[in-house]
């Protein structure tokens, strides 16, 4: 970098140079215009809003607003909703912090910080609509204290200033008062790439850029310049907006207030025979309407470049770019308007010619003048209701009056208009069942099925495109928090028991490698009662799964029900211990008195609830009060369910008990 300019040194002349850059800036803006006006960018955008000619099909023209319900619906079934971000880490010491940076990257995307969502409404507008591509700017910007820029670096160990090693003088750092991560939309006129390039993953291009009007102030501030260096001639960039309802007249700034600049961003090694890194970015920014050095000529301030190389970071160019398709070797596809621009026109037409053969179609009736008289006609010409008009000499084979035979509309013509809405469906890959509309034809279940699996299968894979794009547009943006986040902040994640908890985290804290995902189904819109189904199916599959959080899940599923869940919900209360389980196995000579196990058998058999005869001696039953060391005397179970004792019928519980049964 010069010092006297702070700028990056460029060749006189050759790629790279001052000439260079502005010659291929030219021819990318006239390519640009050139795709714009042979796609009909500013037709598409004005029959979406319904400004087309008025008079194109006579008097009676009428412009169908096709481009507006389809461009909305299919806004819709792409994207509708911001979907969950998860992280994914590329080596095993990052997969700890993984959750948290997931949450802090979904964190970046609400409304509160970058509000993502804004943005792809816009970009699907225009890439549906208009252009066939929806362009975007990544970045971050800091603002800071205008009276006092810098302030001492502290030393976090010892909380003094920090010093320089080499100098020993104090280390000062920017006086940040407020930083801004932000996503926002490029208008694609505007937009500016090299000619050369013919992909679709404009990361791969040797360059991009945008042509944009600002403030000098905020233009002085965010490039660190002077009122000086932004003197130049008046240009007028509106003249690349797309066409809206929005009269130029509104949308002309003062030029003395504003100035219109160029950002490109290249690939350094392009142009530059010392770098050997392709990833290493470079910025350029150029004042149109000036001639000689340009405002700003930097390295990416969005990477870190140590010994050559780029070693932290945003991968790919600040300018994200987004589309549903690829045409061969064009880098910009025909959007969905575009496609169908002619059979919507031609739609138009159709509808414009029904109207004038309903207007020329209106009764008409010739009136015998030489055989009515003048008060009869006047009659007949003021046509009121159920009027009586008498008339002499009445003929019905030859009446005095009769109406002229209409012209009926051919039926042909109304199957044509049923052909014209099925190949526009085709176009967009919308029918009539998904845009929610009757058709005459009655179809069964199952071909109804085929035909939305047809469809289905193409706007899933525009849906997987459009979603893969916003992914690494969110690896980018991570990239910037990354480096720029130095501030402690929190970020809601849930704990090892599946609550959700503020943790604290940093730049440091979610350092590291990873690779962003996108939930399924989660940019997706579901009706409340397949929801509820979903949530009723997950839980009937996990509900005893040992492995799943009971408490959260229940939790999870009473909310998707609509309930309160932290009421419903219990917490888990502590087992009780577990009574042992003993199993004896009895064979029948333990059963037998004179064996020394027979004790312990009748006290286990006892204390089971099962009763035993007393042993017989050579006597008969022996008695616990003379043989102390008789077992207790037991009801046979013979007896046990006597007669007298039970109130049973007779003749019941001839069971034998269990010493004679084991003496046999």
């Amino acid at each position: 970098m010069t010092p006297e300019t702070g700028l990056l040194p460029m060749p006189t002349d050759g790629p790279g140079s001052m000439s260079s850059w502005r010659n291929q800036i030219t021819l990318a803006q006239a390519h640009v215009q050139s795709i714009a006006t042979e796609r009909h960018w500013d037709d598409n955008l004005k029959a979406y809003l319904g400004q087309g000619d008025r008079k194109r099909y006579g008097r009676n023209t009428t412009i169908i607003r096709k481009d507006f319900s389809l461009t909305e619906i299919k806004k819709a079934l792409l994207f509708y909703q911001l979907p969950d971000v998860a992280a994914t880490a590329k080596k095993p010491m990052f997969e700890a912090v993984a959750p948290l940076v997931g949450a802090v990257v979904n964190d970046y995307l609400s409304p509160e910080r970058t509000n993502a969502m804004a943005m792809v409404d816009e970009v699907l507008m225009d890439l549906l609509c208009p252009a066939g591509i929806g362009v975007s700017k990544i970045g971050y910007e800091c603002f800071v204290n205008p009276t006092m820029r810098e302030t001492p670096a502290i030393n976090p160990t010892t909380g003094l200033p920090a010093l320089d090693d080499l100098t020993g003088q104090v280390m000062m750092q920017p006086n940040i008062i407020r930083e801004s991560y932000f996503w926002n939309r490029v208008p694609p006129k505007m937009f500016l790439f090299s000619p050369k390039f013919i992909g679709s993953d404009f990361d791969q291009a040797s360059w991009v850029g945008f042509r944009y009007s600002a403030s000098k102030t905020a233009t002085m501030r965010t490039f660190e310049l002077t009122e000086q260096d932004l003197q130049s001639g008046s240009m007028d960039t509106s003249k690349d907006l797309l066409a809206s309802d929005v009269s130029r007249a509104a949308v002309q700034s003062d030029t003395n207030e504003t100035v219109n600049l160029v950002e490109v961003w290249y690939r350094a090694s392009e142009v530059d025979p010392e770098i050997g890194d392709p990833e290493i970015i470079r910025q350029l920014v150029l004042l149109e309407g000036k001639d000689g050095a340009p405002l700003v000529h930097r390295d990416s301030p969005y990477q870190t470049i140590e010994d050559g190389r780029m070693v932290e970071g945003m991968r790919g160019y600040p300018i994200h770019v987004f589309s549903l398709r690829y045409v061969s070797d064009q880098s910009i596809p025909q959007s969905d308007c575009s496609a169908s621009r002619d059979q919507v026109d031609e739609l138009s037409k159709g509808r414009s010619q029904m109207i004038d053969q309903r207007d020329r179609a209106i009764p008409i009736t010739l009136i015998d003048l030489q055989r009515l008289p003048k008060e009869t006609q006047d009659k007949i010409l003021k046509g009121e209701v159920q009027e009586m008009i008498p008339v002499n000499g009445m003929d019905a084979t030859n009446p005095p009056a009769f109406g002229l035979p209409r012209a009926q509309w051919p039926r042909e013509n109304f199957e044509f208009n049923n052909v014209i809405n099925r190949d526009i469906g085709e176009t967009w890959a919308l029918g009539q069942n998904q845009l929610g509309l009757d058709t005459d034809t009655k179809r069964t279940a199952t071909e109804l099925s085929l035909m939305q699996g047809g469809t289905d299968t193409r706007m899933d894979k525009e849906r997987t495109r459009f979603l893969r794009q916003f992914a690494i547009g969110c690896q980018k943006l991570l990239a910037l928090i990354q480096m720029f986040a130095t501030e402690q902040d929190f970020a809601r994640v849930a704990d090892p028991e599946g609550a959700t908890v503020l943790q604290a985290w940093d730049a440091n804290t979610i350092a590291g490698e990873y690779s962003i995902t996108l939930a399924p189904d989660s940019s997706q819109r579901i009706d409340a009662v397949a929801e509820k189904k979903r949530a009723l199916d997950i839980f009937t599959m996990f509900g005893n799964d040992p492995l799943t959080n009971q408490v959260e899940l229940r939790k999870q599923t009473w909310r998707k029900l609509g309930m309160n869940a932290e009421r419903l919900v219990l917490q888990p209360q502590p087992k009780p211990p577990e009574k042992p389980q003993v199993s004896v196995s009895i064979k029948g000579e333990d059963l037998a008195p004179m064996m020394p196990q027979y004790a312990n058998v009748a006290a286990l058999l006892a204390a089971g609830g099962v009763g035993m005869a007393p042993p017989t001696g050579p006597s008969g039953p022996m008695d616990p009060a003379t043989n102390p060391g008789a077992p207790p005397p037991v009801t046979p179970i013979n007896k046990r369910h006597d007669t007298e004792g039970s109130g049973q019928l007779p003749g019941a519980g001839q069971a034998t008990d269990v010493a004679q049964v084991a003496g046999r």
